[in-house]
Order: structure tokens, then sequence, then C-alpha cells
């Protein structure tokens, strides 16, 4: 009889365990996991890092595009909806031109930002002025920035997802004399909020606005190639495309009126490092 009941206590448990398994993965609300960053879900979702990444879905979309003209240019282009910039040169990065393109939360952005360019003072001040960060190493240094917020208690995550575009060739530092037909392109890196970095090898690609599921390849290169379209056409097709997803979304201000906008143009040359469209030749796409 003893042996009987005891097996039958453990069958119960087992019965609860199971139970209260399946009704927490299914129906728990997700209001109260929410609350604090490092809280997980019955089903192993971090909800704050979540919200954290949909930031740059609220943002304008900005547009890169690389191996223009036979691989001599790299376009980057985003709406501009206030004097406010998205797209930042780095001028510390002087031997391998860097242009980040913000997209979320603004004052997110512009504090990670500031922590690589402290990051590249303390190393100058280490190994002298000549010292440079790769594309690479600062994605390194935002994203690792991004991680420690998705763990720690009492903060919350950068709501920003940066892009970090390059005509730098090789990782590191050193320099070879063999350039690939890939690394003519230059490199493109794109860290979210939990702290990822992704490498994005296609031609075009938009981030914000709702599109970073979308691929513009077939809206706007057609059949031609990215190589064969020279930087004039290239403006073009990008401030048209651009500028039809952003009238899709009729974003409109407190009186019912539709936002003014303004392109910001950026342009990376083999020849001529980072040069920023003024503002009559964006008028002028």
């Amino acid at each position: 009889m003893f042996f009987f009941l005891k097996h039958l206590q453990v069958f119960w448990i087992l019965i609860g365990i199971i139970t209260t398994e399946a009704v927490s993965r299914q129906s728990y609300h997700s209001y109260n996991y929410d609350q604090t960053t490092p809280q997980f879900t019955p089903d192993g979702r971090l909800l704050q890092v979540e919200y954290a990444s949909l930031a740059a879905s609220h943002s304008s979309p900005c547009l890169i595009w690389r191996g223009i003209d036979d691989g001599d240019y790299t376009l980057i282009m985003t709406i501009r909806r206030s004097s406010s910039s998205r797209l930042v040169p780095l001028p510390s990065f002087e031997k391998s031109p860097v242009v980040v393109c913000m997209s979320g939360v603004l004052s997110d952005s512009l504090s990670l930002l500031s922590k690589l360019l402290d990051k590249q003072v303390e190393y100058q001040k280490l190994y002298g002025k000549d010292y440079y960060f790769s594309v690479n190493a600062a994605a390194q240094i935002i994203a690792s920035a991004c991680q420690q917020h998705t763990t720690g208690g009492g903060i919350r995550p950068y709501g920003s997802t940066l892009v970090l575009v390059s005509l730098e060739d090789e990782i590191s530092n050193e320099k070879t004399s063999t350039t690939t037909t890939n690394s003519r392109r230059g490199r493109t890196l794109q860290t979210d909020p939990s702290g990822s970095i992704h490498t994005i090898d296609r031609d075009i690609h938009i981030v914000g606005g709702g599109n970073n599921n979308q691929d513009p390849q077939n809206n706007i290169v057609h059949e031609e190639g990215s190589k064969a379209i020279k930087l004039s056409q290239a403006l073009t097709r990008a401030a048209t495309y651009l500028l039809e997803v952003e009238n899709s979304e009729e974003k409109k201000d407190n009186n019912n009126n539709k936002k003014p906008i303004s392109l910001q143009v950026m342009v990376l040359s083999k020849d001529k490092g980072i040069y920023e469209l003024s503002d009559k030749q964006t008028k002028a796409l």
C-alpha cells in the first residue's frame, strides 16, 4: 500500500510539472515578463530587447548601396525630417573612411557613437595618434555596449540599430597588396540592441522605416547590376525609391499636415573619401 501511494504521489507531481510548463508556455501574459531587461519569458525571450529592436522601424529608412560604377562608389541615403543628422562620418578613421547610419532612438545612437569615439581616444593615447580602429573593431565596441545593457538590472537596452559602412578591404590594421572582387565593395556591418553584429553582403540594404524585411534589389537595380550603374543614376533611383516608401507611410504632424522631408546623402569614394551632397544637390534629385 505504501509503495502504491508513493508512486501515485510521484505520478501527480509529474502531471503538475508538465501541466504548469504547458500552460506557462502557451498562455503567459507578456506584461508579466517585460518589466526588467534580464527577465526571460517561459519560452526564452527577452521582451525588452525585442521592443528595443523595433525602434528602428519607427525611424526613417536609410539606404546603403555598394559597388556602384564598377565598385568605385558606395551611396548612403536617408530621409531627414529635422535638423538632426542620421548619417555621421567618423573623422578619426582617416585611413579608412567610415559612415555610420543611425536608426531608432537618436539619443541612444549618439550615446553609442560617443562611447566608440571615447574608446578611440583612449587607444590613441596608449598606442599613438596613428592608431585607428578597423570597421570590424568599431562594430565590436558598439555591440559590446549594447550587450551590456541587455543583462543589467535598472537599465534598458539601447533602442538603436547602427550600420557602419566602410571602404575598408581588410578587417585588421594590416595592409595587403591583394584585393578581391568582394572586398572592392568595402564592408557593411549592422549592430542591433541585442549586441549582435550582422555582416551585410548584398549590394543594397535598407534599415529602418519598417523595411528591414524587404529586398529593394529588384526594384532599384533591375537587371543591370550595380557595377554597370553610374553614380548619377544611382542617386536618382535611390531617391525615388526612398521617397516612395516614405510617402506611402503618410507621416503627419499634430495638425494633420504632411511633414516636410528632405534627403541626406553621403558618398564614399575610393579616390575622394567621404563627401556629403549639399541641400541644393539633394533637392535636384
